[in-house]
């Protein structure tokens, strides 16, 4: 669970919460509070992500319907071309770059949120990561070590 964002937002908000407190020193007030701005912060995050999840699959079934172009969902309106093993890297490179020209930053078709690009800066292990899993998910050949 460390590679999730989401998670390491709520452990960066705990810290915040408890102020260099120790947990067995609280209240069961302050226990009461914390966990509940604790699930609110929670909860905000997931319902960001799953406002977007929906859009993503509200323009998908409209893809699919009309045909139109939705400019969110790279993977499925390219047919799933782009994860084949034949297609070459630079390939996959360019046409990603090509359809993200002229999106919106918060569009789902960028690798990474500005939150997870941030922590990827704080801590060089995430952005290891991130990198070894972008580099499976575009790379031309079968070998899935």
């Amino acid at each position: 669970m460390n590679d999730k964002a989401e998670f390491c937002q709520y452990v960066q908000e705990v810290r915040r919460l408890m102020n260099n407190q120790a947990p067995r020193t609280l209240t069961n007030y302050q226990e009461g509070h914390l966990a509940e701005h604790l699930s609110q912060h929670m909860s905000g995050i997931a319902l960001k992500q799953l406002m977007r999840e929906h859009a993503e699959e509200t323009n998908a079934r409209h893809h699919t319907q009309t045909g139109a172009s939705t400019g969110e969902n790279d993977w499925f309106e390219a047919a799933n071309t782009l994860a084949s093993p034949s297609v070459p890297g630079f390939v996959k490179d360019e046409v990603l770059r090509e359809m993200r020209e002229d999106r919106k930053q918060t569009s789902a078709a960028f690798e990474e949120s500005k939150e997870v690009q941030a922590m990827a800066e704080k801590g060089e292990t995430l952005a290891q990561h991130l990198r070894r899993q972008r580099q499976r998910l575009l790379r031309s050949d079968d070998n899935l070590d």
